[in-house]
């Protein structure tokens, strides 16, 4: 029995400075942190279990139902990622994703680019900016993401905004009274623009609310952010699916 048998400790090891590096040196990389430190803490487990052949099957029991739990959670995230291409509304919700002070994220930026194209592309629509004010933010998400898109050419009278919301959930709920109010009805269809991994939540959401949702797809632009984020979403919707909205 080759307890100690050096390589599994050194390759368990090694990846700790990337967990470490993914956690906190690099803003959005938590998904991708902690699966490396999942994978650093399975190799030693697994190394651990060697004398005991029952415990080790189940183990990798267990890591085959992980994996195929992971895929068939990314199948649909993946393909709601494409957005749709019979996307026409009335009405476009931005959902908001956090502002530095008073700046959109690169995030939110990559949604509000997707929300332009929209937005100049169907002339007649209306769009609901969705994001209350949180910690370290000067001003309502929803401000600042009014004041980035009229900066850009949309007539402020296209834009309501929502600015009450701190999560998915109230995005959805209180744009759609937003949009009721305004005359409209999510239930004959709404557009959303969310991150292109975030899409399948946000419409399931949103279908569940009474909507019709269409989903508008804002590209992430750096390969490994979106391979974090797509990383993290199966997570979100293993929850969904069994704590629902």
């Amino acid at each position: 029995m080759k307890l100690f048998s050096p390589w599994r400790w050194i390759a368990a090891l090694a990846l700790m400075p990337f967990v470490l590096f993914f956690r906190f040196a690099l803003w959005g990389y938590s998904a991708t942190a902690y699966f490396l430190l999942g994978v650093a803490v399975l190799l030693v487990v697994w190394h651990l279990l060697l004398p005991f052949k029952i415990l080790k099957r189940l183990l990798l029991i267990g890591v085959a139902v992980l994996t195929v739990a992971l895929i068939v959670s990314e199948i649909p995230v993946i393909i709601a990622a494409q957005g749709d291409s019979d996307d026409d509304a009335p009405y476009l919700v931005v959902l908001g994703c956090g502002i530095n002070g008073t700046e959109p994220s690169l995030a939110l930026v990559y949604r509000l680019n997707a929300a332009l194209n929209y937005l100049q592309a169907h002339p007649d629509a209306i769009a609901v900016v969705s994001g209350g004010q949180g910690p370290h933010e000067d001003i309502p998400e929803a401000q600042a993401m009014h004041d980035w898109l009229v900066a850009r050419g949309i007539s402020s009278d296209r834009i309501l905004q929502e600015n009450r919301s701190t999560s998915t959930l109230e995005n959805l709920q209180f744009s759609f009274d937003i949009i009721r109010a305004h005359g409209g009805d999510p239930a004959d269809g709404v557009a959303i623009v969310s991150g292109e991994y975030h899409l399948y939540r946000a419409k399931y959401m949103a279908a569940q609310l009474g909507a019709t949702p269409k989903g508008v797809a804002a590209p992430t632009g750096y390969t490994s952010l979106r391979i974090n984020y797509f990383l993290r979403e199966a997570f979100a919707v293993w929850y969904l699916w069994v704590f629902g909205i």
